[in-house]
């Protein structure tokens, strides 16, 4: 089957549990498959100042073959590490082929840049580590151009010996692994999202949706951290095109509302604001910041003459598959003082909604 053909799609909600942080995302699987390849290391001093020498990995490189039963085998692309890092450390790149099954083809169709979110350890102490990626950069037009995150699992292999006494040695590790790639749905997942935070779906429809990555922001009042403002970037997925941003305002309009979303104008010239006041919230996730709706309050554009017809149809915006932004721990700040301020990074989607009813 032609991988460009993509009638394996599939709608799933799913949940990569793993032991630095949970993912949830209403995604479609893209693709699946099999890579063989190595892991590459190089022999340096230990950063703990014992003076032992240890392997750090420095990269790998992969063939990258389909793994669905009546291709399988097909040469699709390679995996490899870019000489420089991207934005967020990014350096792990996923590279699909112009020509499928061609195992030379020279020129890629489409490429993914992507950095890891996530880790569970592997089922031996000689298999790698399985792994969540995010995309940060894409290339292309092709399979990769629509990636929103990479699933490593299935890990075999890879893992280097635990000492090495060369300085300066390269070693390459053979492994095996099979690598899933999802793409941010474009609409909500209504039966995945928890009653205290749904819309009638009768009567709303979704308009919108963004990936939003940036810090929820804390102060500390004397006795507990107060969420004083947000700032993130909307993304129409991870790491595609930003379309606006989201922040609190300075004070809270008429109506309550305070949480703002602004998004730039398709044509890039102006931009329209919709704020939100807070109706409901649900933790799906202890370790992440609630799951949320939202009500419209109050709308603007600028400069004031743009039309913000399209803005004014939103009535509700859930954010959802939330993943960080909780204060600080204790033991993260064991005395903080009056004042003292906190950032911590979040990401979440947004599914902005209008009601019928009100039209």
């Amino acid at each position: 089957m032609p991988l460009k053909q993509r009638s394996s799609l599939q709608k799933v909600h799913f949940s990569l549990r793993l032991e630095t942080r949970e993912k949830q995302s209403e995604s479609l699987l893209l693709l699946k498959v099999n890579g063989t390849g190595v892991q590459i290391y190089r022999c340096e001093k230990s950063s703990n100042g014992s003076g032992m020498m240890n392997y750090t990995h420095i990269g790998a490189t992969a063939k990258l073959y389909s793994a669905y039963d009546n291709d399988k085998n097909v040469s699709v692309g390679y995996q490899y590490y870019l000489p420089h890092p991207l934005a967020q450390g990014a350096q792990p790149t996923f590279s699909f082929s112009m020509v499928e099954g061609d195992p030379v083809s020279a020129i890629p169709e489409s490429t993914v840049t992507v950095n890891q979110i996530g880790t569970k350890k592997g089922k031996s102490e000689d298999d790698i580590d399985d792994l969540l990626l995010k995309g940060i950069s894409h290339s292309g037009y092709g399979h990769a151009s629509e990636v929103s995150y990479v699933q490593r699992r299935h890990s075999k292999g890879g893992v280097p010996p635990p000492y090495c006494e060369e300085d300066a040695k390269e070693i390459q590790v053979p492994y095996t692994a099979q690598y899933l790639f999802w793409s941010q749905d474009r609409s909500p997942d209504t039966a995945a999202i928890p009653s205290e935070i749904s819309v009638d779906s009768k009567n709303s429809i979704p308009i919108l949706g963004y990936y939003g990555e940036g810090c929820q922001h804390y102060r500390f009042n004397g006795s507990s951290w107060i969420n004083f403002n947000v700032s993130a970037l909307l993304y129409t997925s991870p790491g595609q095109q930003v379309v606006g941003r989201h922040y609190f305002l300075s004070q809270a309009d008429d109506k309550g509302g305070q949480l703002a979303w602004e998004l730039s104008m398709p044509s890039g010239l102006g931009k329209v604001r919709v704020t939100f006041k807070l109706v409901s919230t649900v933790i799906v996730d202890k370790d992440s910041i609630p799951w949320t709706k939202l009500e419209a309050t109050s709308y603007a554009a600028y400069p004031p003459y743009i039309s913000r017809s399209y803005i004014e149809q939103v009535k509700y915006v859930q954010r959802v598959s939330t993943v960080g932004g909780l204060p600080p721990k204790h033991e993260d700040t064991p005395n903080p003082q009056t004042g003292n301020m906190y950032l911590s990074p979040f990401s979440s989607i947004y599914w902005f909604s209008t009601d019928t009813n009100s039209s």
